[in-house]
């Protein structure tokens, strides 16, 4: 076993969950309840039934807003860090530093149903590889969006990440400097990328409540939603208009008018 690999095993995996309340088509999403948690709890609370994280993180920004989310995290004993609002690049680093990570899980609180044994799955082929970051790509359901990167990963795509979009958006100057990164895109899922189970409209909303109404056990993982799904096929029509990836896309619009 190579050195990289030995100091990735030797390393705890850290999860960063990215938190903050001023939502533009949804304020407020992470500490909306479905059956009296917050979204943000039931991410944490899927999380932790990974068996290869080791430790939970909250990061959300500086702004007075988001005391509530730090409110939150001081109640149930979550680890947390407050850093730049936009600059998410800037408060994952400065997260990672404040509590030495070195293996780090990307996570956004906006996807309650995120299932751990896929993450899980993520971590393994990290740890297994040399790559400095591994991501799962390809036709996923919207909400099981997660990544693992090495700190040194994460402090060059700092380097690299000169548009306001690719500091909101942390893998964008992966994307946009493929030969700057040794990195995987993991494609588990096939013919699934309209598949919405993440949280940015009311639709996401009523969707993700209804699964959770359906679903009678505390914990499901995503291969139970998807059989529900074929059971109650009337459920995909809820939030099926809604455009993937629509944060991202405003971003980068607002970057080119801000160009000319």
């Amino acid at each position: 076993m190579n050195s990289d690999k030995l100091l990735k095993k030797e390393c705890k995996v850290s999860a960063i969950i990215q938190a903050r309340l001023d939502s533009h088509r949804l304020p407020g999403k992470v500490l909306l309840k479905i059956r009296n948690k917050t979204i943000l709890e039931h991410v944490i609370l899927r999380l932790k039934k990974s068996k290869r994280i080791d430790e939970i993180i909250v990061a959300t920004s500086n702004h007075k807003n988001d005391s509530k989310i730090v409110n939150l995290c001081k109640k149930k004993k979550i680890k947390y860090f407050c850093g730049s609002k936009n600059n998410l690049v800037e408060r994952y680093l400065r997260a990672a530093i404040k509590y030495n990570c070195k293996n780090i899980v990307r996570i956004t609180a906006d996807c309650p149903l995120i299932d751990p044994f896929v993450i899980d799955e993520i971590i393994d082929i990290y740890h297994k590889s040399s790559y400095e970051l591994v991501t799962l790509s390809g036709e996923f359901p919207d909400g099981l969006d997660a990544s693992i990167l090495s700190f040194k990963a994460l402090k060059k795509i700092k380097l690299y990440a000169k548009k306001n979009y690719e500091k909101e958006h942390i893998l964008q100057a992966v994307s946009n400097n493929p030969k700057k990164f040794k990195f995987l895109d993991y494609e588990k899922f096939s013919k699934l990328g309209k598949l919405r189970l993440t949280l940015d409209e009311p639709k996401d909303y009523d969707l993700i409540s209804k699964i959770f109404e359906y679903m009678k056990k505390d914990f499901f993982t995503i291969q139970d939603i998807l059989n529900l799904l074929l059971q109650h096929k009337n459920l995909l029509k809820i939030n099926d208009k809604t455009i993937r990836n629509e944060g991202l896309i405003r971003s980068k619009n607002n970057e080119k008018k801000n160009r000319y």
